[in-house]
């Protein structure tokens, strides 16, 4: 079985707290436990007389006078709140090692196999409060309540584990998408001349970036030398020519670079493969 990373100190007091109160609202406190333990004897015939302070309704279970009423009674007395208790004492220390997990790159197996870890773990503190009392309650745990407990915990896990594959799917695709707009950005940038420095993250250029020295005028008087737009009409990046007043307008991002930001995942990898980046 997996082993899975120990906690804080400040976590598992943090689970023992929890525990305690997940206990005491289920009805599992050693008070509950010993009377649970007693009254399973008496429907079971150990004992002739029930425990002190025993009704007809031990436990909200109607447990009638018939032999086959009161085993039916010893079935679930008890069940139905240990199960309650260890769906949540699960859910309580898997929410910790899901943000673990999530803080790692590991994939959503090595998440999986913790939470096997954590049935198991689940499992057999139920077994620590229950054994031990008497053998009847011994075989009962053995045979009803574990298997019980066991297939509850089955239905949360399969949920944990779809939602850490696609947490896992969500971070893969925007890592891609990260590092296919880098390569893009990079393409274009060769292609058309912009500025490396520039990072597709940024919605707008700083203005900051370096001019390129302007022309002198011309030595044969035909006026001065008109300088065609620096990146191009068909980036969408337009500039005063060189003999205006040296001041150029704000650069937009291309036409043609929204138009990527806009697509969906599926176009942008058929892009990237048809300019064969990818």
């Amino acid at each position: 079985m997996a082993d899975i990373p120990a906690l804080s100190d400040l976590t598992k007091r943090k689970l023992v707290l929890q525990w305690d109160t997940i206990r005491d609202n289920q009805k599992l406190t050693e008070e509950h436990l010993t009377g649970y333990d007693l009254g399973r004897q008496w429907l079971s015939g150990i004992l002739t007389k029930p425990p002190r302070g025993m009704d007809l309704d031990l436990g909200g279970l109607n447990i009638g006078h018939t032999f086959e009423d009161r085993k039916r009674a010893a079935y679930w007395l008890g069940l139905d709140p240990s199960v309650r208790a260890a769906k949540a004492r699960f859910r309580g220390i898997d929410s910790h090692y899901f943000v673990r997990w999530s803080c790692s790159d590991a994939p959503y197996e090595t998440y999986a196999a913790w939470l096997d870890r954590l049935k198991a773990d689940t499992v057999a503190e139920l077994a620590s409060i229950w054994k031990g009392r008497s053998e009847v309650t011994d075989r009962w745990f053995q045979g009803t309540c574990a298997p019980a407990i066991d297939k509850a915990l089955e239905a949360v896990i399969k949920t944990g584990i779809r939602q850490g594959r696609k947490f896992e799917a969500e971070r893969l695709a925007r890592e891609s998408r990260s590092h296919a707009a880098q390569r893009l950005w990079a393409y274009c940038a060769k292609k058309s001349g912009l500025p490396k420095t520039n990072h597709p993250g940024a919605t707008e250029p700083s203005g900051d970036e370096p001019k390129r020295p302007e022309a002198g005028p011309a030595m044969n008087g035909g006026g001065a030398d008109r300088r065609a737009t620096i990146y191009g009409r068909r980036q969408g990046i337009v500039r005063r020519d060189s003999f205006n007043s040296g001041r150029h307008r704000t650069r937009r991002l291309p036409k043609n670079f929204r138009r990527i930001l806009a697509m969906t995942a599926s176009e942008f990898e058929a892009l990237l493969k048809k300019k064969g980046i990818i």
